[in-house]
């Protein structure tokens, strides 16, 4: 008798299991799809659930839901009742519209693709997933939405030693379809102003809203001198850009010289005017300094505190024929983040040798204290 209560449960749970179905293979009709970019777009899709039941009922199959690898939920619930025969495996198709905002777009193309997950789930619990890959497209002709110029370590300003290696680099946000086409020139080291001369291009397919990073060839340092280096595209591509791409400059030296840490005792000092030290800083704050005899430009560099035992890490510079000069909107955005920032300037003559150097003088970076600053940000 005291095998009775486990027969009459085996035989409980037999009964269940015969009457049990659950949701088996699913697949969706297209596999692949394609995204404007740059846009909204819709999508018409047919998810094929396979469900398998040993006994006539109706079964509800129901899905919340689905989710982007590229984060995020997209598309609303899906649910179908059907009438199965019972005593095998059916299908059950259930149809969707999917709508694409022009944020997800933007995602997907950042990323180049993205994969959306959907799982199926019956009355009874059991679920299967199933996966649809968004494939982005360009969406319209090229446009360049974001361009910044800079040298292969970040920075804006470069001293170097002739013979050295140097390279720009340009690094372009992106919509759209179409050839990238434009030259690398360089001007210098006689002429700083003018008489630029071509010594790469680029040419190359963008498609979809993207990310792209181009490396110049390797600059001229033979010569010792100011140099200036831009990147300008052909006639044809001009009206893509809706940003201006600043110009850089390099000196280069016959001697080697480290930029960054300067022996004020082996130059004549040069003396700061304003700001004066711990003042804060905008884009109307004027920065100026003493004339040098035979100077032919003036380097400001902005430097962060050397913590650690660290010599100071230049952040960004700029240069000047002038006794003073204002920052960029592209220099401020450069220091926004900086805790702790010091400034100097330095002179060099038409050879690129360094004539004088300044001390380095504190600046006041706390929001709260300069809220001027807090408008150009």
């Amino acid at each position: 008798m005291r095998f009775l209560p486990t027969l009459i449960l085996s035989f409980v749970l037999s009964l269940l299991c015969g009457l049990a179905h659950a949701a088996g293979p699913v697949s969706v009709n297209p596999p692949t799809a394609r995204v404007n970019g740059s846009g909204e777009s819709a999508i018409t899709l047919n998810w094929r659930v396979g469900v398998i039941s040993r006994a006539a009922r109706a079964i509800t199959v129901t899905s919340p839901g689905a989710q982007l690898s590229t984060g995020g939920a997209i598309g609303g619930p899906l649910r179908r009742t059907v009438q199965h025969p019972g005593g095998g495996l059916i299908f059950v198709t259930l149809s969707e519209r999917l709508v694409v905002d022009r944020t997800t777009a933007a995602r997907i193309a950042q990323a180049g693709n993205a994969v959306l997950t959907r799982s199926f789930t019956d009355f009874n619990g059991t679920s299967a997933p199933a996966t649809l890959r968004l494939q982005a497209t360009s969406g319209g002709p090229l446009a360049v939405r974001f361009a910044d110029l800079a040298f292969d370590d970040d920075s804006l300003f470069r001293v170097v030693p002739s013979g050295s290696q140097l390279a720009a680099r340009l690094e372009l946000t992106t919509n759209g379809r179409g050839i990238l086409d434009g030259a690398w020139e360089v001007a210098g080291p006689s002429d700083v102003a003018g008489d630029f001369r071509v010594v790469g291009r680029v040419r190359q397919v963008l498609a979809g809203a993207r990310r792209a990073t181009f490396e110049s060839p390797p600059l001229p340092v033979d010569r010792p001198g100011i140099y200036r280096v831009r990147f300008v595209p052909s006639p044809g591509q001009r009206g893509s850009f809706t940003l201006s791409v600043p110009d850089l400059r390099y000196t280069v030296t016959a001697v080697p010289i480290e930029p960054q840490t300067p022996d004020p005792a082996s130059k004549p000092m040069l003396n700061l005017s304003a700001p004066q030290p711990g003042a804060g800083f905008s884009a109307a704050t004027v920065f100026s300094w003493q004339s040098v005899p035979n100077a032919s430009l003036y380097r400001l560099e902005f430097l962060d505190s050397g913590a650690g035992g660290l010599a100071p890490k230049q952040i960004a510079a700029l240069d000047t024929s002038e006794r003073s000069t204002r920052l960029k909107d592209f220099t401020l955005d450069r220091l926004r983040q900086v805790r702790v920032l010091r400034w100097r300037v330095a002179a060099f003559d038409s050879a690129g040798n360094l004539l004088a150097v300044s001390s380095v003088r504190g600046l006041n970076t706390t929001p709260s204290q300069q809220p001027v600053l807090q408008l150009r940000q």
